[in-house]
């Protein structure tokens, strides 16, 4: 079995420092008939998140600190080929690629044997998506310092494992950075698509807050509800 870790910094690095910090995060998953899966994801990183990062590291141009080679090679040898990673401005980031089928996985993401199939699970009539705090705070630990770094600015319980409520981790960010970083996370949304094969019909959707549609079912979650997450989040689709 093959296990590269240096694959699995990249991968967590970008997914966990970017996605999970950005000010909106628009995302939709397609399953094919192979069992793979589709996955396109727009990142939209808030104002005053590029003003704190900028105050605290001297730059607040994400574009520079993640160029769209550095995306798209770190991907390279893994479980998810990245058919695209473009910024559209400084904080705008869009990622298209595609997870290859369960069965096919190779690569560990941890030394508990975590794929990405663990997150994304495409079956022939159904798609899984999974997060776990546990898994989640797991992922974080074994990050490289610098990632690590970028995740500790924001404090986020699902990271640190730490109980708090959402208004208590406003608060406490607010306290931190000021009451714009405070008042644009609690305004921001994750939003994802599960979607089925083409020429498909959804049978059933299941998970927290999830609307069906005839072909595929979506989720609309207050970001700052995901970065005090608990509790496991699980979402499914068949057809």
């Amino acid at each position: 079995m093959k296990h590269t870790k240096i694959t699995f910094f990249t991968i967590i690095s970008i997914a966990a420092a970017l996605t999970f910090t950005s000010c909106g995060a628009d995302a939709s998953f397609t399953a094919n008939t192979d069992k793979s899966t589709n996955i396109e994801v727009n990142l939209n990183f808030g104002q005053a998140i590029s003003n704190t990062l900028k105050a605290l590291t001297g730059s607040g141009d994400f574009s520079k600190m993640l160029s769209e080679g550095d995306l798209t090679s770190a991907f390279e040898k893994s479980d998810l080929t990245l058919a695209k990673a473009k910024w559209i401005s400084q904080t705008e980031l869009t990622l298209q690629g595609k997870i290859a089928a369960p069965e096919k996985q190779t690569i560990l993401l941890t030394d508990k044997g975590l794929k990405i199939k663990d997150f994304v699970n495409c079956q022939s009539n159904s798609l899984e998506l999974n997060l776990s705090p546990d898994t989640i705070q797991g992922l974080v630990s074994a990050l490289p310092e610098d990632s690590q770094y970028m995740l500790d600015l924001f404090m986020a319980p699902v990271f640190t494992g730490e109980a708090m409520s959402a208004d208590e981790y406003l608060m406490l960010l607010s306290s931190v950075y000021g009451k714009d970083i405070g008042d644009e996370l609690k305004a921001a949304s994750i939003n994802f698509k599960m979607i089925c094969p083409a020429g498909k019909k959804l049978l059933s959707a299941q998970g927290k807050s999830i609307r069906k549609n005839t072909n595929y079912a979506e989720v609309s979650l207050p970001l700052v509800d995901f970065l005090v997450l608990s509790s496991p989040l699980n979402y499914k689709i068949t057809w």
